[in-house]
């Protein structure tokens, strides 16, 4: 063929291959003078080839497909219509079937507050929070855990490495800003394994509205993922005052701090939202966790004034909505470990367990009860249930080391304490968890150093620091817990309530036994909760021998 005669010399178009338009003539034979020895252009018409009576002529190969016949090229042209059909619908089908994919695990990476507020942070804790309750109610999709998650707050990672770290199909992704009393959410659902965004949407709400936000953009992930059918979205919460549920918001961010000057800012949010909503039973169960914590991660918060507040709030929680598993486990820890009533606390923890098999500081409490009655491989069962659930939570995994340090398992509680290092370095209480494994184990200089790494990252001034440090160049281990002792009465001296226990601990570890039970015989008047882990807790392994330490395990029930 020659392609210059394709276009049009006048104008340079190409020549059209059909019916011509409207706008433009038809294209017709050029009429010229010139004389040539080439018969004129015709229409060809097969009856008058000569091939019809001689039979097929030869094929050059630069003719091709032109003397081919016309039933072959037409069977050509069908199957070379169906390949490509056939090859469209493929694709179709796949790519339907990429964008129709139903996720079925999904992790919810703590929001982005780009407000420049750090007042407003609660929030990004607080929705981050809400979203993972209202996807954990779908029954078909695994979702990560608060502490596994917060884990990754602030923390730059792509997608796939998110996927990769939580075992997840994909992750919800988002950011907000807050200006004045409007807040605007973006939200984004991205395939951990393409990196590819399969859905993304952006919330503008009034603050006062906030409850309806959660409520929405749960049911919007869930379509996102492809997890629910359109019509089976997950059930609204009872609307609760848009103020009440910000300040619930706000004491559970607060609480999660695990500090008593955070401590006192959940406690008066959490009161706060009762005075708006008297019947708010997530904000008595708020408030028991408060007065429960606060005896557990403090020397001088009095027992006796805050555990049974502390069961005051679970109670009335429970009984505005029996439903509610964290008040049920709240209430099975004040139980067991202030008023020791084993049997009720044990029913209140497998209740806790029944309404949300997903709770892992259930499954961690109920691990408490557990080995503090002697069942330990339970016990075990349930601290290693808990982590499953919540790989990346610093209180479970140092309990987990701790409970494998109590069943005598010291090499692998000490593997386990320095994996917890690792995930949370320069934590005090980890490190001075390796320091009595170590004294345990006999190794005390080794305990020494650890104590001293320990109070270094406490937050203790200058001073105090380099008084331990002289104590423990002169006499290691037993000038570590001399110094321990001196602050505790120094504390005693000065303060309305301090732990006789960890005087008790002092007094022991210096080998001052007489002291040591007259500290014992004060904390089980002050209901000290560590009173159950007395068996347990080899710090006290030099009485174990003395009548006055069966006498006391007598007195708590805790004979075997």
């Amino acid at each position: 063929t020659d392609d210059t005669l394709s276009f049009c010399l006048d104008d340079g178009e190409a020549l059209l291959d059909g019916p011509a338009s409207m706008s433009e003539p038809e294209t017709v034979i050029l009429p010229g003078d010139s004389v040539t020895s080439e018969s004129s252009t015709r229409t060809f018409d097969p009856s008058d080839s000569s091939s019809a009576n001689s039979g097929p002529p030869d094929i050059l190969p630069s003719q091709g497909f032109r003397h081919l016949s016309r039933s072959r090229v037409i069977v050509i042209a069908g199957v070379g219509f169906v390949i490509v059909t056939l090859l469209g619908l493929g694709f179709f089908w796949i790519y339907i079937g990429a964008s129709a994919k139903q996720f079925n695990s999904v992790a919810v990476i703590p929001f982005l507050n780009e407000s420049g507020d750090n007042d407003v942070e609660y929030l990004s804790d607080g929705i981050t929070e809400s979203l993972i309750s209202k996807l954990s109610k779908s029954p078909d999709l695994s979702v990560k855990a608060s502490s596994s998650v917060f884990f990754y707050k602030g923390k730059k990672m792509s997608p796939k490495q998110f996927g990769k770290d939580l075992k997840v199909e994909a992750v919800v992704l988002g950011r907000f800003v807050k200006r004045a009393d409007e807040i605007r959410l973006h939200l984004e659902i991205v395939d951990t394994d393409k990196e590819s965004v399969i859905w993304s949407d952006e919330f503008r709400r009034d603050i006062s509205d906030l409850g309806s936000l959660q409520d929405e953009i749960g049911n919007a992930v869930l379509k996102g993922l492809k997890n629910v059918s359109l019509d089976s979205e997950v059930a609204q919460d009872k609307r609760i005052d848009p103020e009440a549920e910000r300040l619930n918001m706000l004491g559970r961010f607060y609480l999660s701090k695990r500090n008593s000057k955070e401590f006192a800012k959940a406690r008066s949010s959490f009161e706060s939202a009762i005075k708006l909503v008297p019947d708010y039973a997530a904000a008595y169960a708020g408030l028991a966790d408060t007065y429960m914590l606060m005896t557990a991660y403090s020397n001088t918060t009095d027992p006796k004034i805050y555990m049974p507040l502390a069961r005051e709030a679970a109670s009335k929680a429970i009984e505005l909505d029996p439903n509610v598993a964290e008040a049920h486990a709240s209430l099975g820890r004040v139980l067991c470990f202030y008023y020791r009533e084993f049997n009720a606390a044990e029913a209140e923890f497998k209740r806790a367990i029944q309404i949300n098999p997903d709770y892992a500081t259930g499954h961690f409490w109920y691990s408490e009860y557990l080995i503090v009655t002697g069942q330990n491989e339970a016990a075990l069962a349930e601290i290693r249930k808990s982590l499953e659930l919540e790989p990346l939570s610093l209180p479970i995994n140092r309990y987990y080391a701790n409970t494998l340090m109590f069943l005598g398992q010291l090499r692998e509680s000490e593997e386990q304490l320095k994996r917890t290092e690792e995930l949370f370095p320069n934590n005090s209480t980890t490190l001075m968890d390796l320091a009595w494994l170590y004294a345990r184990q006999g190794k005390f200089d080794a305990a020494s150093e650890m104590a001293i790494r320990a109070v270094r990252t406490s937050g203790k001034g200058a001073d105090e620091v380099a008084r331990f440090k002289t104590a423990v160049d002169e006499d290691g281990w037993k000038g570590y817990h001399r110094v321990q002792l001196e602050l505790g009465l120094e504390q005693k001296r000065s303060k309305p309530f301090y732990r006789s226990y960890d005087l008790a601990m002092s007094y022991t570890a210096i080998g001052d036994f007489d002291k040591a039970f007259e500290s014992l015989d004060n904390a089980i008047l002050e209901r000290d909760r560590a009173l159950n882990y007395i068996k347990l807790d080899f710090a006290f392994l030099p009485l174990h021998n003395d009548p006055r330490f069966a006498e006391i395990l007598k007195n708590l029930g805790l004979s075997d």
